[in-house]
This record gives structure tokens, C-alpha cells and sequence, in this order.
């Protein structure tokens, strides 16, 4: 390697090079150097001090366009190679090394290759690495499984290295984005979050109550990994900012569980906090396509580049699971605070995993966790402790507070198909009433809904709806909510409805559904009811059922109800403590086991992506993972035939032939839009109809099922079940 010359050097010898316009109105040296000031800025932000990883971020901001130098690159549209491997080609060629980690230059190499792409495990069939002369020995060397070690090996942590190339393309994007929104960009990519204790206070709108302000403010000195209980109503949300207050952290995420809390929640904070706050999810894009400035931003949003984040779970769940790019996404939970409301509602994998990551990262990244829920089951403290190895003061409980209030529910039972309630409910509603009927599965809630057809005012809710019918119905229950009407939802409406229903039918439920749908009625009440408003249906063979819930969860919930039946119930925690005696610590442990630890290796997992590599889909033990039981969905386009709807056909028509008529020949604007436009007109489909009846080969996935109909009022209407 005597001949090979360091990376100073070689950008000193060919300055004049770097004159070339390698961006609009943009010479390659000045935006090398914007790249490297940027990454700096950014590395000093999230507290990572390394020279090596520093001297990692200046050669690749030095040489990762290098390949725009080539004559080649002067060429115009698809005749253009594409510049990555002609830079790692010229490198080669050159005789550049990483001069401070020579062993660590095939690896700098890889991180050029791959800027504009997925850090996917290198395979011979790519074309990157047959286009790329002399690759042979960066793909020997990368393609073994001992890279983690080799890193170790000489002082680089590969989280660490994929984060510093994260905050790189972070960078690179910045200098390659020249907006008028540009510094509104750069500012908040740096900008901590810095509301105060007046700014909570001014968010809480329905009263400040002064006693109860007194117990919220004990969150502000929870540990750094905490956990909270507190009746609904309590105002959680809101002041669960008091937490990171005293810790200093670069970011604050908010993790809701539906996208209409989000967007509520969002709307709040703007209000208070302006520009600070963003919002982050995966239809977000089907929101802000007609609007220039977002869209403008999208990818910065997608970063996490502000100082309060508003997403969900499996937003950060996909961002430490490697998915797709993740490595823009995952750095910004450095030095973060992470409030995730209603933990309850995790299914196993969800909570397995967060308990590994926080588990695993919470060293490295400084990670501080506020777990909240209205209805926290001790086995669940009791888990979370465990995992998580909490101290005895990280746990705030206003349980208590539910036997204060007024009784607001009182439910009878009936061993009986729920479909014999039609007529009572025709009556109920004839008087003026608001109805809620959940039912537990898309098939049946559809059958119910056929059923009501001559009243005047009922609607359907449930997953299988397009995003944007999806959406419309939310805003038609918001109109709605002081008026006389009835929905017909599945359990998606556990938590994404804040309409207080006079009465609710629903079909028996695990007891920890159950809490959650008697929470949906009389929810504002502050007199006692002492007339039945709940009604409680058990089918002939529920019990011996495996979808979706389990049978013994159904038993187990109903034998808890007959103690509860009637003027038995007096108050809310009575259902929440025969909860805990039901669900045991030892028997929430074997419920996991059982559904989780046999489907899930992180120890595998991790020695395949060796903490570097991101999720490669053609991996299937690794798309298994994450299939819990069959309620996994995947998004598909319905076949125009399967839409009875003329608008909704015609506008699906249109979408296609866009899609089809765009692929590879449109500029990324316009692209974004259509992509966006397709998920909005997007199904969740079980992934088991999708191998039965796999999709046609389009840009997104078009799904054609037998006897399957989409309707707006009733959704995705099939007999494949």
C-alpha cells in the first residue's frame, strides 16, 4: 500500500477538478465542503466524538461524488452512468485510502457504492458490483460474516458507523436540496427541543385543575426509563412532555397508536409550539402531496429532523429493525426521549422488540422511555420492569383514581349471536341515541352492517377501507358526534375514536379489549348510570374459535363479566384489578413464549445484518418474523374490476396507467405524488390471500381476489375468509 495516497492529498491535487458544476449552481468543491460542514454540525449535535469516524465523514463528503468528475458523467439522461461506482472506480484507480483506518478503506468504499441506495449484503449478480472494475476483493471482504468482528476489531462500533453515514446523507441531501425552505431545514436539524413548563400548562384547554397539576408534575422526575398509569381523562398525554424536561435530550418523540390521535395531537402542540413540532407516519405523504413546501421536505420530515416528533411504534421499530434506509432514520433516537402512549395496545412482537431495542441501544444511545397507559396491567409493569431492569421509583401510579368516579358503564350478558340485537338497536336509535357495535372481525362487522340497511344514518369502520375512504369516514364521525347515529367498527376503534357513545353492543373481547371498548361510552359522565348501556354477546362456539383472539381469552374475560353483571360493578378498577388476578405475570410470560419466542430470534437477526446491513426482502425467515399470526397485512391497489364504485373505478383506471405510464421516465416530484396517490388508494390485505393470490406484476402491487368486491360503504367485501 506504500504507492496508495492519502485522502488530504489527493482532494489538494485535483481542486481544479472539483470546480466542475456538479449540482444546479453548484461547483462539486462547494458542495463537498457544505457536506462536511453539515456533518460536522450534525455529529456535534447527537454528541458522537470519534476521529475515526470523523475522519470517515470527511472522506466520504471529499470523494462520494467523485464519479461526476468522469467525461462520462457529462453526458445527458439514461446515457449517464450512474456516479457511484465511477467514483469508487476512480478511487481505486487512484490509489486513495483512508489514511487515519487503512484496514477500513474497502468499508469507505462500500458506504460511496451505496449512498444513493439500501445497505443491502452485497451479492455478485448486482449490477453495481459488475459495473465496478477491481471490486473483487471489497466483495470478498465485505460478503463475510465476520464483518462486526473485523469493526470491533479496530475500534468502530457498526451502529455507530451506520449512523455517522446516515448524518452523511443527511448532509449530502441538504447541500443537494438548494429551496427556499433550505434554512428552515438546516435550523431545525440542530434545534433541541426548548418549550417549558408554561408551555404544558397552556396546552392543558379543558381547566386547569391546581391539585391535580401538583400530581402531573411528579412525571418531570421520573428515571430516564419510566413508566406510567392514569385514568382517561387524567390529561397524560399533554403533560407526559413534563418528562424529558430535566433530561436534555436532542429529540422528543411522541408514539401514538392511530393516525387521528397523531393528527390531533399535532394540531395541539402547532398550536403552542409551532414550526418545532412535525408529524411522521406512513400515509403522511398522502396528506401534504398538494403542498409544495412539504413535499419539498418530505425527506428531512421522514429524518426525524425536528425537535418533537409525532409518529407511531412501528415507525421506530422498522428504524432499529434495519428496514429499507434506515440509516437517515435510526440516528435521530440518539440522545432521545421517547413517550409511547397506550403500551397496552402492543401485540407481542411490538412489545418484544421494543423491550430488545431499548434493552440493547439504551447504553449507546442515551435512550430515556416513558411508557403510559390508561389500563397498565401489573404483568405488564411487571414484564416491562423485568426487561427493561427499572428502578423502584420508575413507576408513577394514578390507577387509584378510578374508584373516584362516577360509574359510566353497566353491561348485562347474553349468550347469544350479536346479530339478535338488530331490532333493539333500530329502537335505541329511533330514540335519538348514539350506537357503537364492535364486532371482532371484518367478515362479520360487513354481515352486521348488511343487516341495518333501512335505517337512516349508520356507518362502517374497520381496516379494510382505502386510506382515503378510511380517512373521510373519521371526518364524517367528527360531524357526526353530537347527532343520532350508529357505527358498525371492528376493534380498530378501541382507541382512534374520541366520540362518547349512549350504548354499545360488542361481542365478547380478551377482558384488556374489553376496558378499552367500555371506554368508548358515556365517556364524559359525570353522574352515576344505573341503567344497562352496555350489552355483551357471546355466539354458540365463540369460545372454541381461534380468530383473531384466543379461546382461552375470551373464557377468561366472560367469568370475569358474570362477577361484574349488572349493580355488581361499581367503579372502572374493579375491572382493571380482576384483570390482573386473571392475567397472571407467569401467564402473560407463557402467552408471549408462546406466540413470540418461537418466531423470533434476535440472536439470528442479528448475527444476518451484523448490525450494519439493513433488512433485504428476499430474506423470507426474515419477513416471518414479523408475520404475527394471520392479521398481517400487506398494502395492495384492488383490480379496477373488484371497484363496484364508478368514481372510485375511473380514478383507479387513471392511477395505473399513470403508474405504468411513469415508471423511470418521470422526475421525482412527480413521482412522489403518484406514489403517494397509490397508497392512499391502498388496501391492508392478509398477507395468506397474498400468497393464495399473488398480485400482478405492476410499480405497486394490484391485487385481483374471486368473489371480492371493494364498496365505499362497506369496504373490501370478500368470501376468501
Amino acid at each position: 500500500m506504500d504507492d496508495w495516497m492519502n485522502e488530504s492529498n489527493y482532494f489538494e491535487q485535483h481542486k481544479t477538478e472539483y470546480e466542475k458544476y456538479s449540482h444546479p449552481n453548484k461547483p462539486l468543491s462547494v458542495h463537498c465542503s457544505e457536506v462536511l460542514d453539515n456533518s460536522m454540525e450534525l455529529l456535534d449535535f447527537y454528541g458522537i466524538d470519534d476521529k475515526v469516524l470523523s475522519a470517515i465523514i470527511e472522506f466520504l463528503s471529499y470523494y462520494h461524488d467523485l464519479g461526476k468528475l468522469e467525461p462520462e458523467w457529462s453526458c445527458e439522461g439514461a446515457n449517464r452512468p450512474f456516479h457511484s461506482p465511477k467514483s469508487v472506480e476512480r478511487l481505486l484507480r487512484d490509489h486513495v485510502l483512508l489514511q487515519s483506518r487503512k484496514e477500513l478503506t474497502p468499508i469507505v468504499y462500500y458506504l460511496i457504492l451505496k449512498h444513493h441506495s439500501k445497505l443491502n449484503r452485497p451479492r455478485e449478480t448486482e449490477i453495481f458490483w459488475k459495473s465496478l472494475h477491481g471490486f473483487d476483493a471489497i466483495f470478498r471482504f465485505l460478503k463475510a460474516k465476520e464483518l462486526r468482528k473485523y469493526l470491533y476489531k479496530f475500534g468502530v462500533d457498526p451502529a455507530k458507523l451506520v449512523d455517522i453515514f446516515g448524518l452523511f446523507k443527511i448532509a449530502d441531501a441538504l447541500s443537494a436540496t438548494e429551496t427556499k425552505y433550505h434554512q428552515t431545514v438546516r435550523n431545525l436539524m440542530v434545534e433541541k427541543p426548548n418549550y417549558s413548563v408554561d408551555d404544558v400548562k397552556a396546552l392543558i384547554k379543558n381547566g386547569f385543575d391546581l391539585s391535580l397539576w401538583e400530581k402531573q408534575q411528579w412525571i418531570s422526575d421520573l428515571p430516564e426509563i419510566a413508566l406510567l398509569r392514569a385514568p382517561t381523562g387524567w390529561g397524560k398525554t399533554t403533560v407526559a412532555l413534563l418528562y424529558p424536561l430535566n433530561k436534555q435530550p436532542s429529540r422528543v418523540f411522541v408514539l401514538l397508536p392511530t393516525i387521528t390521535a397523531i393528527n390531533k395531537y399535532y394540531t395541539k402542540l402547532q398550536e403552542r409550539l409551532g414550526n418545532k413540532v412535525k408529524k411522521v407516519f406512513y400515509f403522511y405523504d398522502t396528506e401534504i402531496k398538494e403542498d409544495e413546501e412539504k413535499l419539498a421536505t418530505l425527506f428531512f420530515a421522514n429524518c426525524f429532523l425536528a425537535p418533537i416528533v409525532i409518529t407511531t411504534i412501528d415507525q421506530f421499530l422498522l428504524s432499529f429493525l434495519q428496514c429499507g434506509r434506515y440509516q437517515t432514520r435510526r440516528v435521530a433516537f440518539r440522545n432521545s426521549a421517547i413517550i409511547l402512549d397506550e403500551v397496552h395496545l402492543l401485540n407481542p412482537v411490538m412489545l418484544r422488540l421494543l423491550t430488545y431495542f431499548v434493552r440493547t441501544y439504551k447504553s449507546d444511545y442515551n435512550l430515556k422511555l416513558l411508557c403510559m397507559s390508561a389500563t397498565l396491567p401489573q404483568a405488564l409493569m411487571q414484564y416491562l420492569k423485568a426487561e427493561l431492569n427499572l428502578s423502584p421509583s420508575a413507576k408513577l401510579d394514578f390507577g387509584n383514581e378510578y374508584k373516584k368516579r362516577k360509574r359510566r358503564i353497566r353491561f348485562d350478558l347474553t349468550r347469544n349471536d350479536i346479530a339478535t340485537s338488530v331490532d333493539e338497536i333500530r329502537r335505541e336509535y329511533e330514540k335519538g341515541k348514539k350506537i357503537l357495535v364492535i364486532l371482532n372481525t371484518v367478515r362479520k362487522a360487513i354481515e352486521f352492517r348488511k343487516k341495518m340497511e333501512n335505517f337512516a344514518e349508520v356507518q362502517t369502520l374497520h381496516a379494510r377501507f382505502m386510506y382515503c375512504d378510511r380517512r373521510n369516514k373519521e371526518r364524517m364521525l367528527e360531524e357526526l358526534a353530537s347527532k343520532p347515529h350508529v357505527l358498525v367498527a371492528t376493534q380498530i376503534c378501541e382507541v382512534s375514536l374520541d366520540v362518547s357513545y349512549q350504548s354499545l353492543y360488542t361481542e365478547a373481547a380478551p377482558l384488556s379489549a374489553m376496558i378499552q371498548r367500555f371506554g368508548r361510552v358515556n365517556r364524559k359522565s359525570e353522574v352515576e348510570t344505573d341503567k344497562c348501556n352496555v350489552h355483551v354477546f357471546l355466539s354458540e362456539g365463540a369460545e372454541k374459535s381461534t380468530y383473531p383472539y384466543e379461546p382461552s381469552a375470551i373464557a377468561d374475560c366472560w367469568h370475569t363479566l358474570e362477577k361484574l353483571e349488572g349493580p355488581l360493578l361499581k367503579n372502572e378498577w374493579q375491572l382493571i384489578e380482576e384483570f390482573d388476578k386473571s392475567m397472571t405475570y407467569d401467564k402473560f410470560k407463557e402467552e408471549l413464549h408462546k406466540v413470540v419466542d418461537r418466531r423470533l430470534n434476535m440472536d439470528v437477526w442479528e448475527e444476518i445484518l451484523q448490525k450494519f446491513y439493513c433488512i433485504d426482502a428476499s430474506e423470507e425467515s426474515l419477513m416471518e418474523i414479523l408475520e404475527y399470526r394471520d392479521s398481517f397485512t400487506t398494502l395492495a391497489l384492488p383490480h379496477p374490476e373488484m371497484i363496484n364504485d364508478d368514481s372510485r373505478k375511473k380514478k383507479m383506471e387513471r392511477l395505473l396507467d399513470d403508474l405504468n405510464e411513469a415508471r423511470g421516465k418521470t422526475e421525482w416530484k412527480k413521482w412522489r405524488v403518484l406514489s403517494a396517490s397509490a397508497k392512499e388508494m391502498s388496501i391492508p390485505v392478509p398477507l395468506r390471500w397474498i400468497r393464495k393470490y399473488p398480485p400482478e406484476n405492476n410499480v405497486f402491487p394490484v391485487v385481483r381476489f374471486p368473489k371480492t368486491y371493494y364498496s365505499l360503504d362497506l369496504g373490501l367485501v370478500s368470501e376468501i375468509e
